[in-house]
């Protein structure tokens, strides 16, 4: 039944025509960068708020040492919440585009996973730690440390720009 009112409401959302590189790039970045923001301002009410940390985020934070499939021990509002990007994301593409790009949407899935399990699996990444501004698992240790800070989840300039970075 869900499939079916999910199939019906995204009909004629996305493309399955491959957009072209430029423009399948162009996707992808807007909707990491939505993703970024989104989810760094929500982390952030989450620690700042004492009755959102005691009663919601305070169960992700439960674990000290983080661990690969930590990213999805949270509790269910702060779940909802946080998949509120996706649809705000392909919303805001398909309102500029008229569409998009079914392959952005299986990219950008695929690279939201494998993040989230990288940065919660203490590892330090091959070549993450090579791109300026980008996330790794040390930067989430640190905030498992420290409770506060190193709110962002991809990339770190949010952290440096509201003074949120340890």
């Amino acid at each position: 039944m869900l499939v079916c009112v999910g199939i019906s409401l995204t009909h004629g959302l996305f493309s399955l025509r491959w957009p072209g590189t430029p423009s399948f790039l162009a996707q992808f970045l807007f909707i990491l960068l939505l993703d970024n923001a989104y989810f760094y301002f929500w982390h952030r009410v989450l620690h700042r708020s004492p009755y959102l940390y005691k009663k919601i985020h305070h169960i992700h934070h439960r674990v000290s040492a983080p661990h690969a499939l930590e990213y999805l021990y949270v509790h269910p509002f702060e779940w909802i919440v946080r998949a509120g990007s996706y649809p705000l994301g392909l919303g805001i593409l398909y309102l500029l585009n008229g569409s998009v790009s079914a392959y952005v949407f299986w990219a950008f899935g695929c690279f939201h996973i494998l993040h989230e399990n990288n940065i919660h699996s203490g590892v330090r990444p091959l070549i993450a730690h090579l791109i300026p501004g980008f996330s790794t698992a040390q930067d989430h240790d640190r905030h498992h440390q420290k409770k506060h800070g190193n709110y962002a989840s991809i990339f770190t300039f949010w952290d440096r720009v509201m003074g949120t970075r340890i």
